[in-house]
């Protein structure tokens, strides 16, 4: 699955995991020695997130229930305990920098294929 940003040609992300259970959403990155550029994972119907356990810094999207962009959290380093966002339904975490690199912006609309 790869994760698209509506009007761009290039995609934020070629291969998409989706957390759907409360294991694979406690579990998330942590373990992952590497996260490569191309990865996201999205979170479904979740508006907070924690880096304990994990090795890499990481790039967040909250995203509405219309899979806008409401917030971006960028470079968030391991062991933060929470990290959330009222408004969001959804999340997206990507390798820190992805968000700049991918030019994600508030009010973006993003969509799975």
């Amino acid at each position: 699955m790869m994760l698209l940003c509506d009007g761009r040609d290039t995609p934020i992300a070629t291969h998409v995991r989706i957390a759907k259970n409360p294991i694979s959403r406690a579990v998330g990155w942590i373990g992952r020695k590497q996260i490569d550029a191309q990865e996201a994972l999205l979170l479904p119907n979740c508006n907070a997130i924690h880096t304990i356990g994990m090795r890499r810094r990481i790039d967040v999207l909250f995203l509405d229930a219309e899979f806008r962009i409401v917030a971006i959290v960028c470079d968030i380093p391991p062991m933060r305990p929470v990290i959330a966002h009222r408004a969001a339904r959804h999340t997206i975490e990507l390798l820190s920098g992805g968000a700049e690199a991918k030019q994600c912006a508030l009010g973006d609309r993003l969509r799975i294929e």
